[in-house]
């Protein structure tokens, strides 16, 4: 508790977490709520996102959907940051793609895809399907997966192949919509995935 009244972001986040689960504490949903939004404020981001959740299902405040989502929308852009600043190879041209919030992509880790399967190719991409592990909305989500050959070494391309993308989806939402960025060899663009007809369809509306 001293750590928390002297004002240490840390230690509100604590106290927050063990009046969520009872931790020597009696468990209390309004004061968690209350020490974790305090952290949030100063830019945790653990705790943003336990603001959200709270918000989102109603636990120790008010159900907000529109307060959930401001929450997860700085938690998200803090997190994609983070992993741009750890991968150092990546392009300030594409950096500034994924900060635009027109766009709402997310940089998503290779590894949180599974079970992916190849199911087209064309002259420059070859496009799989996969489920990806969203651990920010707690789901498995069906997605595209379109890697683009060569995009490792010309991201200049690359970047312009994705706000085409990116600006189809935004002015005709019935075409695929890209969610975010991942790189394996090369780069990919993720897009919700859509059933097969659909998904051939718009693909080869636009393919490279």
């Amino acid at each position: 508790m001293k750590s928390a009244n002297m004002g240490h972001i840390g230690g509100i986040c604590n106290i927050g977490n063990c009046y969520a689960s009872g931790n020597g504490v009696e468990k209390d949903y309004n004061k968690a709520f209350e020490y974790l939004k305090k952290s949030a404020d100063m830019g945790d981001m653990a705790s943003m996102q336990n603001v959200a959740f709270c918000y989102r299902n109603g636990i120790g405040a008010q159900r907000d959907i529109q307060s959930a989502n401001h929450w997860f929308r700085k938690y998200r852009n803090l997190l994609i940051n983070s992993k741009i600043n750890k991968s150092l190879d990546i392009d300030p041209g594409l950096k500034n793609v994924l900060d635009n919030d027109k766009y709402k992509l997310s940089w998503i880790d290779y590894c949180d895809f599974k079970d992916i399967k190849e199911i087209g190719k064309g002259g420059f991409a070859t496009v799989y399907y996969a489920l990806w592990d969203d651990r920010t909305n707690n789901t498995y989500l069906p997605v595209a997966l379109k890697e683009i050959r060569g995009s490792s070494d010309n991201t200049k391309d690359f970047v312009n192949e994705l706000k085409n993308y990116c600006d189809i989806g935004y002015e005709n939402p019935s075409f695929l919509e890209c969610i975010g960025v991942s790189k394996n060899n090369d780069y990919i663009i993720v897009m919700r995935y859509a059933r097969e007809g659909s998904l051939s369809q718009n693909l080869d509306k636009y393919q490279r």
